[in-house]
């Protein structure tokens, strides 16, 4: 441990069908891998480029070549554990504090938008004193989860994950448990080929 923060990065192994799904429309399935593979790269290099330590989290397992090319580099790998995302998230969160950061940021890879300057935002709100951080997504959801806190199994339960409800649901429930919160402003996710479109003209991707 250098730092004080883990930047927990959540993936999946990039096997055409199983990611990226609403792509594949357009892309393909073998497409639809690439672009989540780009994300993913993309998302390493800007936590990497933040003053954290940084870690990937990978699903289903850790048996892919893209982990295996990860672990080659030196990337700290991690396998998902739990039987829902919110599980998944609160296991990799309370892990990293039980490891002993005092703060944890914990990230998806549909967001080419996100920057260290994102990261550096939530790393001091939790410094200055905020349990729990959120970086909004446009789409209802949210790319970036924070916490200086262990998080009860509440805090990210029966969340309706993919319903376009998870931040309202994540704040109340996390407000319940009686955590300070603080959100971020929105930030595009790349789910359809639109979302791509988009990002891709932006040239953040």
């Amino acid at each position: 441990m250098s730092t004080d923060c883990a930047i927990q990065v959540f993936t999946r192994a990039p096997v055409p069908g199983d990611c990226k799904t609403r792509l594949i429309p357009r892309h393909g399935p073998r497409g639809a891998a690439r672009w989540h593979r780009r994300l993913t790269e993309r998302t390493l290099a800007t936590a990497r480029s933040s003053p954290a330590d940084v870690e990937v989290w990978g699903s289903p397992d850790l048996r892919h070549p893209m982990f295996g090319s990860l672990r080659q580099r030196g990337v700290p790998l991690h396998r998902q554990h739990g039987t829902d995302l919110g599980a998944r998230m609160r296991f990799a969160l309370n892990d990293a504090g039980r490891r002993g950061y005092p703060l944890r940021v914990l990230v998806g890879t549909d967001c080419p938008a996100l920057t260290p300057a994102h990261l550096t935002a939530a790393m001091q709100a939790l410094r200055d004193g905020t349990d729990c951080v959120l970086q909004a997504a446009t789409d209802g959801g949210f790319v970036m989860i924070g916490s200086r806190v262990t998080l009860p199994p509440f805090a990210l339960g029966t969340v309706d994950w993919s319903s376009g409800r998870e931040l309202r649901q994540t704040i109340r429930r996390l407000r319940h448990c009686g955590l300070s919160t603080r959100i971020f402003d929105a930030l595009d996710d790349v789910d359809h080929p639109d979302d791509l479109r988009r990002a891709r003209r932006a040239r953040l991707i």
